[in-house]
């Protein structure tokens, strides 16, 4: 139905941690400093339509971008 890949995103890379940190700008939201795994959905443009991370056994910092919603 959608051409998307889960990707596991290497918090130690700037770059990487940037591309997160912008996507959850949108939904006012910011990437947690105690998170320590976090995961995007992408779409066939590269594009993250999703995020979601985890501190320990806490899921945190998820949002789904606005024309995903209700379809994945």
């Amino acid at each position: 139905m959608y051409d998307l890949s889960l990707e596991s995103i290497d918090l130690s890379s700037e770059q990487e941690k940037d591309e997160v940190i912008c996507f959850l700008q949108k939904f006012d939201l910011t990437l947690d400093e105690d998170v320590d795994y976090t995961v995007v959905l992408r779409d066939n443009n590269r594009s993250i339509k999703a995020t979601c991370s985890k501190a320990g056994n806490i899921f945190k910092c998820f949002a789904v971008s606005e024309d995903m919603r209700g379809k994945i």
